[in-house]
């Protein structure tokens, strides 16, 4: 159905061109993306992650084409667990996620070098304190809760 399909010299490894320009080479298990694989869209996005029953399971990485990333723990095509988003722009979010979601405790690093640890619960900002350094130094002022739109 469009799909074009290579296999190589490794066990269970194959090259597979889709009619959009898009290209998986990695593991298949009945017909489906399952086990390491590496994933390239024409518009020059890539993820290395493991897979699952065609999804996104396990650890891996997104590269967007501009540079920017996530890497960590994927559930069912989300982040999902111990995660870093990057921007090439030097903005950097670590910490942890539930379901795509922020949750728990986590470090925002700003353009300009400032840190913020933030505490997440059910997609709301709970608390946010301005640090100094990555080390978790004094506090300089807190804000209020807010939530994100759903």
């Amino acid at each position: 159905m469009g799909n074009n399909i290579e296999a190589t010299s490794e066990r269970n490894i194959c090259k597979r061109r889709y009619s959009n320009g898009d290209v998986y080479e990695g593991q298949f298990w009945f017909d489906m993306r399952h086990g390491k694989g590496k994933y390239l869209f024409v518009c020059g996005d890539q993820y290395e992650v493991e897979y699952q029953d065609h999804q996104r399971q396990g650890t891996g990485r997104y590269t967007y084409a501009n540079g920017d990333f996530y890497e960590g723990e994927w559930n069912k095509n989300v982040p999902h667990g111990k995660g870093i988003f990057s921007w090439s722009d030097g903005f950097k979010i670590e910490g942890k996620f539930l379901e795509g979601a922020l949750d728990g405790v986590i470090l925002r690093t700003l353009p300009n070098g400032q840190v913020r640890k933030e505490v997440w619960v059910e997609k709301c900002l709970i608390r946010e304190t301005l640090l100094k350094t990555h080390k978790l130094g004094p506090e300089l002022r807190h804000t209020n809760q807010r939530c994100m739109q759903r």
